[in-house]
């Protein structure tokens, strides 16, 4: 009788355990209608919980997609998410992702973001960008493109960078610049 009471508390207390370490949130968006997504352009409130990282990613050049993005990221609700406990501090890492947009975002309790990791697939490339590149590579098309930056609430933006593949007949040239446009 012993054996079967020492057995079951061993078991509550494994699973116990082990339900504090399931903080993680998918969100499959492909079912998800990104066009439908309002796209005015916003300015950082600073009363918003999460409004450093709306100041450091504010530029009005960025592509429409990469905007509505951003806007996902900073007015997600946790407290919506089925995993999501608030009787103890944890984080909750919950990944957005389509064909176009793969994003991995880490919250705190409070819903505040805490880093992200972000890759943005053949966006719009800024303007000047674009001028740029077909100054120093005329008659090449645009092939693919993708746009990645990694912040921390702790250190803001700390990886920003673009990575362009252009062609000219047979030959491809992959490019790589980071956030002020300068080759890397």
């Amino acid at each position: 009788m012993r054996t079967l009471i020492l057995s079951i508390v061993c078991l509550l207390t494994l699973n116990k355990l082990v339900a504090q370490q399931s903080n993680l949130a998918f969100l499959d968006t492909n079912t998800i209608e990104t066009e439908n997504l309002v796209s005015n352009n916003y300015t950082p409130a600073l009363t918003r919980p999460n409004s450093i990282y709306l100041k450091e990613h504010y530029e009005t050049s960025f592509s429409r997609i990469v905007k509505q993005w951003r806007k996902r990221i900073v007015n997600y609700i946790l407290k919506d998410v089925s995993v999501f406990d608030n009787s103890e501090k944890a984080t909750y890492r919950i990944i957005f992702k389509n064909k176009q947009v793969n994003i991995i975002a880490n919250y705190d309790n409070n819903g505040k973001i805490l880093s992200t990791n972000e890759a943005y697939k053949n966006i719009k490339i800024p303007f000047e960008l674009r001028r740029k590149i077909s100054k120093a590579h005329p008659n090449y098309a645009y092939l693919k493109n993708s746009y990645h930056v990694t912040y921390s609430n702790e250190n803001g933006i700390e990886k920003e960078y673009y990575k362009i593949q252009i062609g000219k007949g047979n030959k491809e040239v992959t490019l790589k610049y980071n956030e002020n446009f300068k080759s890397i």
